[in-house]
């Protein structure tokens, strides 16, 4: 702080100020300049807790990263969830390989009727029981072809995963710092008449 003479104390506003803060930049009287500067003191305080905070979370966040039990539940997590779908994938290609052994029998059966009903017409040997025989024989392969259909689409339904990971980012403890106010007062400068106060004992 330095001394400007007369003027308004920004505490109690009156005309008795006599030093001024070079950082807010406003005038007090010799009591309240105290009291300014033991305001700031506690600010610094404040500043000195928050950054000795971040430090401590920091530290612990550092030390579970390095925990390698976290590291085992992720790739278990991921397994389970892999397995999951590999099993439902199998099963859908069992689906598959059934469908496709049935058509090739339904294209075995449709050969053997057709050649039956061409050696027939061809012989002119055929009755209405065998084509009664034979229409009810080709609506059978018909539906059966329209149930198990190479068209048929893949349906795709949600798999019930493993639940989704993340990390729980936990609460800091709280932590009270130590702090060194002998130090802090060390900035505590001003002067006065061109005497220099620091500390709160005049020199």
């Amino acid at each position: 702080m330095t001394v400007i003479g007369k003027a308004r104390c920004a505490t109690c506003e009156k005309e008795k100020g006599i030093l001024k803060c070079e950082g807010c930049l406003l005038t007090f009287c010799y009591n309240h300049a105290a009291d300014h500067r033991q305001e700031l003191n506690k600010k610094m305080e404040n500043v000195i807790y928050k950054s000795d905070l971040i430090q401590q979370t920091l530290a612990e966040r550092t030390n579970d990263l390095k925990n390698n039990s976290r590291m085992k539940e992720i790739n278990d997590w991921e397994y389970k969830s892999i397995e999951k779908i590999r099993q439902t994938a199998e099963e859908a290609r069992k689906e598959f390989r059934h469908t496709a052994d049935h058509i090739t029998q339904v294209k075995v059966r449709l050969n053997n009727l057709m050649e039956e009903i061409r050696q027939s017409y061809q012989e002119n040997n055929y009755y209405e029981t065998d084509l009664h025989q034979w229409k009810s024989t080709l609506s059978q392969l018909e539906e059966e072809l329209q149930f198990k259909s190479w068209n048929s689409k893949l349906q795709h339904d949600p798999i019930p995963l493993e639940t989704k990971i993340s990390f729980e980012t936990p609460t800091p403890r709280l932590y009270v710092p130590q702090l060194s106010i002998p130090y802090i007062k060390e900035f505590r400068k001003w002067s006065q008449n061109g005497v220099t106060f620091a500390g709160g004992n005049r020199s």
